[in-house]
């Protein structure tokens, strides 16, 4: 039969007093007083998705790098279903969904025509981080479904 391990004296008082200092800051947030935690609005913000508006004015290299991103998905799409991928190229980007992570996660729907000149929608998840960019998922919506 196990021997239970005695519990350490003060372990409560340990785990009251972090609950006290929680408290304290959450009223140092309410009452307007610097506190050690970042605000609760950046807290929610990583995680929530976030939709791009594509019609709006944006820089160029926010295309590109969303082409860039399509272009991964569909050389993915290409390898996985013994493709040359040099026959496609990227027409439209439709939407895109931004979520922050560690890096950022991309759901993008976009068009792209391929050597015979038809036109195909996919959708793609695209996690990118610091140092590389990786497809998590690609399908193709129109003119045939596949599934994840």
């Amino acid at each position: 039969m196990p021997r239970l391990m005695p519990q350490k004296r003060g372990a409560n008082k340990i785990v009251s007093k972090q609950r006290e200092e929680n408290h304290n800051l959450a009223e140092d947030e309410k009452s307007g007083k610097r506190s050690k935690m970042p605000p609760r609005k950046l807290l929610a913000q990583c995680g929530a998705p976030e939709e791009l508006d594509l019609d709006e004015f944006h820089p160029p290299e926010f295309f590109d790098h969303l082409k860039d991103c399509a272009t991964l998905a569909i050389q993915d799409h290409c390898i996985i279903n013994f493709q040359d991928w040099r026959d496609w190229r990227v027409v439209k980007i439709d939407k895109a969904l931004k979520i922050r992570v560690c890096g950022f996660v991309y759901h993008l729907t976009f068009q792209a025509q391929n050597g015979g000149g038809r036109v195909h929608t996919f959708e793609a998840h695209v996690w990118q981080n610091t140092c590389f960019r990786r497809v998590n998922r690609v399908r193709t919506v129109s003119p045939f479904t596949t599934i994840w």
